[in-house]
């Protein structure tokens, strides 16, 4: 029996990061959600990055979210996720524990393991992050 997930198009897909473009689960959960949330969503700049990419093929790229609307990182997937194999990542403690009904559902509409975590040690009332992709 099919999942709820998959009754929306979402498969369970993980994409070794050998590959040149994002899991097509990802690539879906970004394209349906600025469908929904969006009427209209411009990206400039891709043809530098893609001859930035063609020339420099072994660099990776970081790209960083602002979270001010939590639509950043579904823009991200449903625009670069066919040029970029794009690695998500989160707080090893929200990925382990995940209390939020949102997190749960938005993490497995992406599938969980397209996630890295990031861990981190707290510094007195600092944290210092860790991007550890396995």
């Amino acid at each position: 029996m099919a999942s709820i997930f998959e009754k929306f198009g979402f498969s369970s897909q993980k994409v070794e990061k050998t590959s040149p473009e994002t899991a097509k689960s990802l690539q879906g959960f970004g394209e349906k959600t600025i469908d929904l949330f969006c009427k209209e969503l411009k990206l400039e700049g891709l043809d530098q990055l893609k001859e930035y990419k063609a020339g420099h093929p072994d660099e990776k790229f970081v790209i960083s979210s602002s979270h001010l609307n939590n639509l950043d990182v579904p823009a991200v997937l449903k625009t670069l996720g066919k040029d970029f194999n794009l690695q998500l990542t989160g707080e090893s403690v929200l990925l382990e524990k995940m209390k939020y009904l949102g997190h749960k559902l938005l993490t497995n509409l992406g599938g969980r393991e397209n996630f890295t975590p990031l861990d981190y040690k707290e510094k007195s009332r600092w944290q210092t992050w860790f991007f550890q992709p396995r």
